[in-house]
């Protein structure tokens, strides 16, 4: 054995020691580490064989392809490799490209070379997909670099056919040129605590008519409110609702303060004694609870107390109790009234409802608490997160659309439907319990006037946005009708200076603060004449 063959058997030697170590280390499938051992094995004592061409090349092959095959089956998941395996891939390109050291026949180092690179090539492949679903932009920048240099040791060392050749140089050019286009198109700004950034996402206007920077704003928004969920949310100790909010919890949204108080209603302590208070109560939705962002923004039932307070200036006491909760429909909160609402023996109640309920007018839409949109993901690359996005966006509107529910946007008689039964059901207990009640129509960001541009942007995370402003005009029509049926009910009417003006709004359905206080002042106008006779 010559001088040169002993330091490469020996090189070999420790590459596959530390490659077994490694498996073993991090729970690689012993099936998996007994085909890396036979790799290493066949590349370290092939050519001594005189068989480390066509006989053992296949194997090799197969070996590869074993292993492949087994990592994600036996790993934790089939769509993430880990990070060992990159080092693995790696180990194995440099001991079976070592072996090339020691083939004289060229057509035998090529076929070695061909092996070597592929598994490089896997091992680069690995290290990109570990980084971009991360997140992890150095790392990803990185990878890049290493597909860069396989790429042109690939061209130099085994293309050799002009197709080849061209392919090769389009992926150079496309790796260069990726990073270049994303960094021309990224905005200046990233997302955090900062309220200066936020109306660049949410804002059609602000985001410069960008539907990922809405879809980003989008993303970030979810994040802060699952930050908060434990802290104000806990189970239905009867099982009836899907959760209730904690008594006296405390969170952090944005740089709002949320304050629930020992009732489990956002806002101040309520009197257990009512005496002479004229009591308002609010039940609604996350547009009711309040989604606000900074620190002096409130919900619209304080600004509809403000309002009272200020204009008509009551010589009674006037409370009104904000018991809106996300994602509740107006059945939730219908089965709230015995519990909770009666008992704090309102004068007046408002109901603020409209798009939790919007799969009870149309059949296709789909439930507040079913299968959402896919969450917009941060990429080291935005030009590759927006494909990505797109193509899920894709599949989930190939697979609503066709998911065999009947469409009905438009219902042939929408008093009839599961929506109109409700709002009965709460006409029929106001009216047992001598309340009186207010229903409103739902405003939104987009109407059926709004520019399509504004639909689109909108579209970009509401994908039903065009089914969800018709089941909105039915939604309107129905508690038109509903108010005509009652003469006893106060119809609010919340479109004007509000519904299709997107600027007052964060997204589809919540208002930023300006919307809040223009809701207040719709209600207010709606309930001024009663209030001001039984206030007097």
């Amino acid at each position: 054995m010559s001088k040169k063959t002993l330091v490469v058997f020996i090189l070999q030697g420790c590459i596959s020691v530390s490659m077994i170590v490694l498996g073993w280390e991090n729970s690689v499938p012993w099936i998996v580490l007994a085909v890396l051992a036979f790799i290493t094995l066949e590349a370290a004592t092939g050519t001594r064989r005189g068989n480390c061409g066509r006989n053992t090349i296949p194997a090799l092959w197969i070996a590869m392809a074993v292993a492949i095959g087994f990592v994600p089956i036996f790993t934790r998941s089939a769509l993430i490799p880990e990070r060992q395996h990159i080092w693995l891939a790696f180990l194995i390109a440099l001991t079976t490209w070592l072996t090339t050291f020691r083939i004289a026949p060229l057509n035998l180092k090529h076929l070695w070379r061909i092996y070597s690179m592929t598994w490089a090539a896997i091992g680069v492949s690995v290290w990109l997909w570990v980084s971009y679903v991360g997140n992890r932009g150095a790392l990803f920048y990185a990878g890049l670099g290493a597909a860069f240099i396989n790429l042109l040791a690939a061209k130099r060392w085994l293309i050799r056919r002009n197709a080849s050749i061209q392919a090769a140089n389009t992926l150079l050019l496309l790796i260069l040129g990726l990073p270049l286009m994303d960094l021309i198109t990224r905005p200046r700004y990233t997302l955090g605590q900062q309220s200066a950034t936020w109306a660049k996402c949410y804002s059609y206007e602000g985001a410069r008519k960008d539907p990922v920077a809405f879809m980003r704003w989008w993303n970030y928004y979810l994040e802060q409110w699952n930050r908060i969920h434990p802290q104000i949310y806990m189970p239905d100790p009867d099982g009836i609702l899907p959760f209730r909010l904690i008594p006296n919890g405390r969170a952090k949204l944005f740089e709002s303060e949320i304050s629930i108080n020992s009732h489990g209603f956002r806002g101040p302590p309520i009197q257990d004694i009512k005496g002479e208070t004229y009591r308002i109560v609010v039940i609604g939705e996350s547009t009711t609870f309040g989604c606000t962002l900074h620190a002096s923004d409130r919900p619209w039932p304080e600004w509809l107390h403000q309002i009272i307070e200020d204009q008509l200036k009551p010589r009674r006491p006037v409370e009104v109790i904000n018991t809106g909760v996300p994602t509740f429909t107006l059945q939730h909160n219908l089965d709230r009234m015995t519990g909770e609402i009666l008992p704090l023996k309102p004068d007046l109640i408002i109901a603020y409802q409209g798009y939790n309920g919007f799969s009870w007018l149309d059949a296709s839409l789909p439930a507040i608490v079913g299968r959402r949109p896919p969450i917009y993901r941060e990429r080291p690359l935005r030009l590759l997160a927006d494909c990505e996005h797109q193509l899920k966006l894709l599949n989930y509107r190939h697979r609503h659309e066709h998911s065999g529910a009947a469409r009905s946007v438009t219902p042939n008689d929408p008093m009839q439907t599961q929506y109109a039964r409700a709002y009965e059901s709460l006409i029929r207990i106001a009216r047992t319990n001598h309340i009186r009640l207010a229903l409103a129509n739902f405003s939104m960001a987009v109407n059926s006037k709004s520019d399509r541009e504004i639909k689109e942007f909108y579209r970009s995370r509401f994908p039903r946005v065009y089914e969800q402003i018709e089941a909105n005009t039915v939604h309107s029509a129905m508690v038109t009708e509903l108010v005509r049926l009652h003469p006893e009910v106060l119809l609010i009417n919340t479109h004007s200076n509000l519904d299709g003006n997107h600027d007052k709004f964060i997204d589809l359905i919540h208002f930023a603060e300006s919307g809040r206080q223009q809701l207040a002042e719709s209600f207010f106008a709606g309930i001024r004449q009663t209030l001001e006779n039984e206030l007097k």
